[in-house]
């Protein structure tokens, strides 16, 4: 490895390395001393280090860093036991986490904190999908849950009972899945500050309203970035509440179930009560779709270019015509002569959005790869 090399590896993993040793110790202090070391290290031995394998060098030293660390000052047991009979808490359990956490505790120290290493850096859509289905928390067959139809049907529902815009029908739903984010979208998105979630929106603008499902940038800060594995949530902004989260579980057997036998209660209450018949919601009035000059986000884009002079400033070009300016950007080369492109902008229209995908789709040196919404703080 050359000194140009060791410089590369600094830039691309210096953060990564960081992230994830943050995440087990807690302590930001002793995280930056263990990747100081690490880096030091690979300094010392970079003549006899491969700059392919760089990166598994480096996360190597540094989780044995972290493990010799987490010795010394003994900040936790090596040794947990899972008692069977301590499952009472005032809190809903998540399912997903009691599986986890009995399954991490029967694995020695090296192999738990490798699994956490695969937990930071990421699952490929296949593992993640596998193992949801293992789970019980994602269908047999998934297309409802990864293309995001079940989600759209609930917002349609929640559409109608917030506004009172009952003629509002999946037609109506701009809905995209989860199929096309990747690893590296996931990475950037941690880079950057945000988490992806799949998430349904419902929104009044004016006297419109805008239905959409698909793949959102959620600040790490926001409530709902702190929802995942099976747990749902549905986060309300009201003009006289404020903002108000619910949450809960939102599959496995005992949740699902849960929710069943509630459903059959009520229509066993109303057939007691002569109530059956009632319409869906009696407030209504008159759905009206919004416009995509009135729908209004930033937006996460990311592009492959041709590397080559003048290229940025085309890009440059194609968002100034449209009016719209960059909040965060990221270059990085890639093989055979192309670079990614990063792009947050600042909050733009759906027209405005629309506008730009078709100028890059008529650029043959640019190719767009996903474009997400970003939710503001």
């Amino acid at each position: 490895m050359t000194e140009k090399e060791y410089n590369q590896c600094v830039n691309l993993y210096a953060d990564n390395v960081y992230r994830f040793i943050l995440k087990n110790l807690r302590h930001e202090e002793d995280s930056r001393d263990v990747v100081q070391t690490a880096f030091e290290k690979l300094w010392v031995n970079r003549a006899d280090v491969d700059n392919a394998k760089c990166k598994s060098y480096l996360f190597t030293v540094a989780y044995n860093q972290m493990i010799d660390h987490i010795r010394k000052v003994k900040r936790i047991s090596l040794k947990e036991e899972f008692k069977e009979d301590a499952r009472v808490t005032d809190r809903p359990v998540s399912n997903m986490k009691k599986i986890l956490e009995e399954a991490l505790s029967r694995l020695n120290e090296t192999q738990r904190s490798l699994v956490l290493l695969k937990d930071y850096e990421g699952y490929s859509y296949d593992e993640a999908l596998a193992l949801a289905q293992e789970l019980g928390f994602a269908e047999k067959n998934p297309t409802s849950d990864v293309d995001g139809l079940d989600a759209a049907r609930k917002m349609v529902i929640l559409a109608r009972l917030a506004f009172g815009t009952n003629d509002v029908t999946l037609d109506d739903v701009a809905v995209t899945g989860i199929r096309n984010v990747s690893i590296n979208d996931i990475k950037l998105a941690n880079r950057l500050g945000y988490k992806i979630k799949l998430i349904g929106t419902a929104e009044k603008i004016d006297d419109s309203v805008n239905v959409e499902v698909g793949p959102v940038f959620v600040p790490e800060s926001h409530p709902l970035a702190s929802v995942n594995n099976e747990m749902n949530a549905v986060f309300v902004a009201g003009e006289a509440l404020g903002e108000t989260m619910f949450y809960g579980a939102g599959a496995g057997e005992l949740p699902t179930a849960t929710a069943v036998v509630s459903d059959v209660m009520n229509i066993a209450k109303n057939i007691l009560l002569e109530t059956t018949g009632n319409v869906f919601n009696e407030y209504e009035i008159e759905t009206l779709i919004a416009k995509p000059e009135q729908v209004i986000n930033p937006v996460f884009m990311r592009l492959e270019v041709t590397d080559r002079a003048g290229q940025f400033l085309e890009l440059a070009k194609i968002f100034a015509t449209a009016q719209v300016s960059f909040d965060k950007i990221i270059q990085e080369p890639l093989a055979n002569g192309k670079a990614i492109i990063v792009i947050v902008t600042h909050p733009m229209s759906k027209a405005q959005e629309n506008e730009i995908i078709q100028a890059m789709e008529d650029n043959d040196d640019m190719k767009l790869k996903v474009h997400f919404k970003v939710l503001e703080h």
